[in-house]
């Protein structure tokens, strides 16, 4: 005797196919699903905000190598895919901002990518110390913007040989790191800001090559600011094994670093 459902009708050979449908169904949802997560998630990346991976020791002690940060990519205007555009910008870079900008590089040649347009792009990090129209001027490694010393406080020793100092710019106050013994006279000089163009320098100073060396940065190079560090990871000791690395993981991972704002 064939089976009767509550509502007299016997199951029809069909509906494996109707549980099939079903199924393609949602799996057509899914995938629209999370077709529309990675639109959402390209969108953002290009016009809200960018990670970004600190490769190397310029910015300490701001930023040391394995800080993963965002880039404020709305306030000076994000860029449009594919053109030389950008959306309107909410305001212009300031002095004593982190930023990310483009170079042109080719092994240790660095320059303006205006002035070098054939080389490769590379993203770079520093901190603004000169806007448009700034004379920036170093002397004895002390930095001074338009006549004023940015230095505050006294110096103390760093890690090593170096000497941490305190310095303010705009509203910004951050920490610097010299390594007197490598300071070169050369680094001295007086340099003044063109129109539409920024002076950069790393908090690292003798272990950073910035605006000192290659020259100032067009205002359309610069992609934003450093707003946040999402993440924070401490490179494996050499002497530890890939499993042992592994291993130690957790210890690697800058707790105290994660959620900070970038000063």
């Amino acid at each position: 005797m064939r089976e009767v459902h509550a509502a007299g009708q016997v199951p029809r050979a069909g509906s494996a196919s109707g549980l099939r449908s079903r199924r393609l169904a949602g799996l057509r949802d899914a995938l629209a699903l999370l077709a529309m997560a990675v639109c959402l998630a390209l969108l953002v990346r290009t016009f809200v905000v960018e990670p970004f991976r600190i490769p190397s020791e310029s910015m300490l002690p701001t930023l040391v190598v394995g800080d993963h940060l965002f880039v404020d990519k709305l306030s000076y205007g994000a860029r449009v895919p594919f053109s030389a555009r950008r959306l309107p910008a909410w305001r212009d870079p300031a002095r004593g901002e982190v930023v990310v900008f483009y170079v042109g590089r080719i092994g240790a040649e660095v320059a303006p990518l205006d002035r070098r347009p054939g080389l490769a792009r590379e993203r770079f990090v520093k901190r603004i110390v000169g806007v448009p129209g700034d004379r920036v001027e170093l002397r004895g490694g002390a930095l001074f913007v338009n006549g004023a010393a940015a230095r505050r406080g006294t110096a103390r020793p760093g890690a090593g040989a170096a000497v941490r100092a305190g310095e303010r710019l705009g509203e910004r106050d951050y920490a610097t790191l010299r390594q007197p013994a490598q300071a070169a006279p050369q680094e001295d000089g007086v340099w003044r800001v063109e129109p539409g163009r920024y002076f950069v320098m790393g908090d690292n100073r003798e272990e950073s090559h910035d605006s000192r060396r290659f020259g100032t940065i067009p205002r359309d190079d610069i992609e934003g600011p450093a707003i946040l560090l999402y993440w924070s990871l401490a490179d494996p000791q050499p002497s530890s094994g890939a499993g042992r690395g592994l291993a130690l993981l957790p210890e690697r991972i800058r707790w105290d670093r994660i959620g900070a704002r970038v000063r």
